[in-house]
């Protein structure tokens, strides 16, 4: 398996960090995948971090999270996923030009404050 990557390319508009807490989430369900399928892992991997880039372009399109009510600055959710299949949310709150992904969670997950 390749390293994880977590920087972010130049060309990036804006800049993104994913938090500690959130790079152990999405290893947990990284590894959860592989146990079944590798490839599939790989897989749900890169689009991960494909879906996390697209928030270069207009990140107030996604909704406010649940979460946002125990956050002092707004928590906004983006889904990755199919609906039949399994879906994920990621957290994340802009700061200053900063795109912060605070959480990837498996929407089974629910709700619970950041």
């Amino acid at each position: 398996m390749k390293s994880l990557n977590w920087r972010c390319t130049k060309s990036m508009a804006l800049h993104f960090k994913i938090e500690h807490d959130a790079r152990i989430e999405i290893l947990g369900h990284f590894h959860r995948i592989a146990e079944q399928s590798p490839h599939r892992a790989a897989k749900w991997y890169h689009g991960l971090l494909a879906k996390i880039e697209t928030l270069e372009k207009l990140p107030l399109r996604c909704p406010v999270a649940s979460e946002s009510e125990s956050t002092i600055r707004p928590v906004r959710e983006l889904l990755y996923g199919k609906k039949k299949q399994a879906v994920y949310r990621i957290l994340f709150e802009i700061d200053d030009g900063l795109i912060r992904v605070l959480s990837v969670r498996h929407r089974a997950q629910g709700f619970y404050p950041l």
